[in-house]
């Protein structure tokens, strides 16, 4: 990216997050994971971002100046006329936010987006008219397979839009996923590439929950959404089998699943758990069932299953998923699995806890995973792309 004066610059990045999601996911972990890598190359870390009434504490570097309305369109016209405004107020409020407390103190800066719909390019677009755009770039962090969706195009369009605005090589388009990369790159005609997943520290030192001593836990980590198989482990944790009380199933509070009679011993936790309290719960499960959607799944990747492996815990995961595409290339496929028979699935998972060959191998790329998908590797990745 270009830079004028480079000697002189006190550089910046912005990270722009639309919402928190009250806390849920890795938004929080995953920007103060970028605070942390700007920090190693030299960058400043600001972050800008909208109130959220679920979280009443936010780091000293993060902003709440923009509008709370959601900036997702909806399906009636006559809303998207409304969305219009608030996409405009949304844009002001960034632009004022960038002019008068994060440019002033820097004469290079990067705004970032990782999170983001439509709307959002739109408003981006509006900022840049507002904001000085010599000394500024913009990197755009793509999860989903836009390239398969029927708004395809507008991405495309509102991406061109962005980098005409820009000085040359000033806008670029960043993945965390491999099989991303190079369907993006293809659809959207320029570079995309890959970084690497950052919010992957392990620090704990304590096992909050005391086993059985046959007890396997494992863990359906997250929300409870149907993309996640919803579905597939209500199903599992209904199933009496032989052997299910050497199981004991994890799960979020509001997934209503319970304890059946001859079926695994169900253990409910909150659903937002704070950083500490998920990490504690990592280090003491031993499976993490990641029952996927493959559609949804096929090419995006999943901070649970970097920070699983980096774990030394066992993923399980569906067939066609990016997880089974990193999984195959350690020659893991055994724990890519159908999910259609819960017992047959409970068997399955008994049968991984005791197989040498499968921990030796998820030794190999918990090793490798550790340096690639880590603060050092994250910040190494974005200084090539932000000097190239």
């Amino acid at each position: 990216m270009n830079k004028n004066n480079e000697n002189n610059l006190t550089p910046i990045l912005i990270s722009v997050v639309p919402d928190l999601v009250g806390g849920q996911g890795h938004v929080i972990d995953y920007h103060q994971a970028v605070g942390k890598a700007a920090k190693l190359i030299g960058y400043k870390h600001l972050v800008a971002t909208a109130p959220d009434e679920m979280i009443s504490h936010l780091p000293d570097n993060w902003n709440t100046c923009l509008n709370s309305d959601k900036l997702e369109w909806e399906t009636y016209t006559i809303f998207k006329i409304f969305k219009i405004k608030s996409i405009y107020d949304w844009a002001i409020r960034l632009a004022k936010y960038l002019r008068q407390e994060a440019m002033p103190n820097s004469e290079y800066g990067v705004i970032f987006l990782e999170r983001f719909v439509l709307s959002h390019l739109l408003a981006v677009i509006l900022t840049l008219f507002f904001i000085p755009r010599n000394n500024l770039s913009v990197l755009l962090l793509y999860r989903r397979d836009i390239h398969n969706q029927k708004n395809r195009f507008a991405y495309k369009f509102l991406n061109n839009l962005i980098r005409s605005m820009l000085p040359t090589k000033n806008f670029r388009l960043i993945t965390d996923s491999e099989l991303l990369s190079k369907s993006l790159s293809n659809y959207f005609d320029m570079p995309v590439d890959i970084v690497p997943i950052p919010h992957t520290e392990i620090v704990c030192e304590e096992d909050i929950f005391t086993k059985q001593s046959k007890e396997i836990l494992c863990w359906w980590v997250g929300s409870p959404r149907e993309e996640k198989g919803l579905d597939i482990i209500k199903s599992f944790a209904s199933s009496a089998c032989e052997n299910a009380d050497q199981i004991c199933l994890l799960v979020a509070e509001s997934s209503r699943i319970s304890t059946v009679l001859g079926g695994v011993n169900v253990k409910t936790l909150q659903d937002c758990l704070t950083r500490t309290e998920y990490l504690k719960w990592l280090v003491a499960c031993d499976v993490c069932l990641m029952p996927y959607n493959s559609f949804d799944y096929r090419e995006r990747t999943s901070g649970i299953f970097a920070e699983c492996v980096i774990a030394g815990k066992i993923p399980v995961v569906s067939s066609n998923t990016w997880m089974a595409f990193e999984l195959a290339k350690y020659k893991l496929e055994e724990l890519i699995i159908e999910w259609s028979n819960p017992n047959t699935t409970m068997e399955q998972i008994i049968g991984f806890t005791k197989d040498i060959d499968i921990k030796a191998k998820l030794n190999h790329m918990q090793k490798e995973y550790k340096e690639f998908h880590s603060l050092q590797g994250y910040a190494n990745q974005i200084n090539i792309i932000l000097k190239s």
